[in-house]
């Protein structure tokens, strides 16, 4: 049944119980258990790696575009015919295996300008968000206060009018 459970689980979660399952390691006739893979050195890396700036496959793509460009500058005539004709065939390749070949820089740059403006606009979005709510805080807490006032203000009126 565990088993079953565990054939059905995410892909990731999956890795995730695998990585952490304890280990029995013995050293004489004591016996420790650990989990793996929980080294300083991977917690290390792993927030390494969450602090770099990533860039989108679009960009990466471009850059990749023109590196290849650059790159074809610099070969002689020849030579650049041979390679675009074996790009062109890889690509070729590609395609019909069904695997998405995203070559065209035009393309890229408009889905690049796209995912900016749509990034922009959830970000205006959010801010908008953001200031209504702290509006909202604000005029409850002047509720607040204003009410409380008029409290202290008629039971201080109550104590006066007993006298």
């Amino acid at each position: 049944r565990k088993h079953q459970r565990e054939s059905k689980m995410n892909p990731t979660k999956r890795l995730k119980s695998e990585d952490q399952a304890t280990e029995e390691v013995g050293d004489g006739d004591l016996m420790f258990s650990g989990l793996k893979n929980n080294s300083e050195k991977n917690s290390r890396s792993m927030k390494k790696n969450k602090k770099k700036a990533k860039k989108s496959s679009e960009e990466l793509q471009l850059q990749r575009i023109q590196e290849f460009e650059k790159k074809l500058k610099n070969v002689s005539t020849k030579e650049r015919e041979e390679i675009l004709h074996e790009r062109r065939i890889s690509h070729a390749i590609s395609r019909a295996q069904g695997i998405a070949v995203k070559d065209d820089k035009k393309l890229l740059r408009k889905q690049i300008s796209r995912k900016n403006a749509k990034k922009a606009k959830s970000k205006k979005a959010w801010e908008s968000r953001m200031q209504q709510l702290q509006t909202e805080q604000k005029t409850e807490l002047d509720k607040r206060d204003q009410n409380v006032k008029e409290y202290n203000a008629k039971k201080s009126e109550a104590r006066i009018a007993k006298r």
